[in-house]
């Protein structure tokens, strides 16, 4: 093989990875493989991948009482961090942490609970026991 006909495949190789490597469409940073005039398959990687991350967990959280449920159900706060629950139902409800509870709350009222200690804290409505939520402390 002349050096001409070498030139022109490894030219078209280097297009082909450059093609490959700034296409667009849906497969936006993922790895592309494209084959080569040889038959050889070419990938092309991005230079860099971006990772989101989630911030701190907040140091105050709100949850709503409201259709016999609390929304949201789940939520994660900084230690020393407060949660608090504040009824828009129109039935009572409490918010209880295995023994640990809030009043009755009916609607409009609030309670406020500050966790100190890292953990998964349940809790459920002593009222309607079916109503149950989650407080992830980190």
């Amino acid at each position: 093989m002349d050096c001409s006909k070498i030139l022109v495949i490894g030219l078209a190789i280097i297009a082909t990875a450059l093609v490959a490597g700034c296409s667009t469409g849906n497969n936006m940073g993922a790895n592309t493989t494209t084959p080569s005039p040889t038959g050889t398959p070419i990938t092309a990687s991005p230079e860099a991948t971006i990772t989101a991350q989630a911030g701190p967990a907040p140091s105050q959280v709100d949850v709503t009482i409201k259709d016999s449920s609390f929304s949201p159900d789940t939520v994660t706060v900084t230690v020393h961090g407060t949660v608090t629950w504040t009824n828009k139902d129109t039935v009572a409800h409490t918010v209880d942490f295995n023994g640990d509870h809030s009043k009755q709350l009916v609607n409009g009222d609030t309670f406020a609970k500050t966790f100190d200690t890292p953990g998964t804290y349940e809790y459920t409505c002593g009222i309607h026991p079916f109503m149950k939520g989650k407080v992830i402390v980190q």
